[in-house]
């Protein structure tokens, strides 16, 4: 009986105190669940949803496995999972072409797909947080920062693309450059900043932080992070990001525990086969770092 009522108090205080620090207690289970699928590389299985998802048209399948070759790659349950958070994603945003360019079914698919693609993991994909989306025809002048972009992310929930340089990214997928990768990235943060949370983003945020600085230095004078990466550290993790899909096995290679962060913090792991427990993680607060020459000791 004395055990029973111990469990019952451990219980509530654990309750509490997801409640209080993570939001939804029964999301943060679920999400924990998530965080050990991928650490132990263990897969669920979809195949009940060909009856209560729905579904992509044939034109809009056809769009994805012609111009987002992410699309090819997964499995026919994974594809079902996509679809069914493009249509999600879709359903309260708003679309609006800029300079009488004319918004067709194509870039809202694109897009839709490019923020799926970064949190795929995730079980938070719909980035409530935005709600407009304005379509440049290419590089356009932002009065609010006096300057040229290609693309911006506002805390007011407007992102902002050019399409020529949004397109350019998935054409060109070996310059570390990808504007939709890269304003979802800054999505997301502005997601965290607005009261969103994403429990493996509050796990692993301090490790990454940690990480982040090491990585500053080591690539103060290497020319694999462009030097836009340095501006400030929201530019750096949505650079990060870029190299995180656009090349996964460099950039674990060259900083195998920014990687590893990134990869837990999002969790996919685009460079495949990461073992999930080769790499020290936070312990107290602080961070036991494994760095390639060490790699020997292991």
């Amino acid at each position: 009986m004395g055990f029973v009522i111990t469990l019952l108090i451990v219980i509530i205080i654990a309750y509490i105190i997801f409640e209080v620090h993570m939001g939804s207690p029964i999301l943060f289970v679920l999400d924990c669940i998530d965080i050990y699928r991928f650490k132990h590389h263990k897969e669920f299985k979809y195949t009940y949803l060909n009856q209560c998802v729905p579904s992509l048209t044939p034109e809009e399948e056809n769009v994805l496995k012609q111009k987002f070759a992410y699309y090819n790659s997964l499995s026919h349950d994974k594809q079902l999972i996509f679809g069914y958070r493009i249509k999600r994603f879709l359903e309260d945003k708003s679309f609006i072409g800029m300079e009488e360019l004319e918004v067709v079914k194509e870039m809202q698919l694109l897009i839709a797909a490019t923020a799926v693609k970064l949190t795929f993991g995730l079980r938070y994909y719909t980035y409530d947080c935005f709600h407009t989306f304005r379509i440049y025809p290419s590089q356009f002048y932002s009065r609010l920062v006096n300057s040229y972009m290609y693309g911006g992310a506002s805390i007011s929930g407007v992102m902002s693309l050019a399409w020529d340089n949004f397109l350019h990214g998935f054409e060109t997928t070996v310059d570390n450059i990808n504007l939709g990768f890269h304003e979802f990235a800054h999505a997301l943060i502005i997601s965290q900043q607005n009261d969103v949370t994403i429990p493996s983003f509050k796990l692993y945020t301090a490790d990454y932080d940690f990480e982040v600085e090491y990585a500053k230095r080591v690539m103060a004078n290497d020319d694999f992070f462009r030097e836009y990466a340095f501006t400030n550290d929201m530019e750096f993790f949505a650079v990060a990001v870029e190299h995180f899909f656009e090349n996964p096995v460099t950039l674990r290679e060259k900083l195998p525990n920014l990687y590893l962060c990134l990869a837990k913090m999002l969790l996919q792991d685009p460079a495949g086969n990461t073992p999930m427990s080769r790499y020290r993680t936070s312990i107290n607060g602080k961070m036991w770092v494994l760095r390639p020459q060490d790699e020997n000791t292991l």
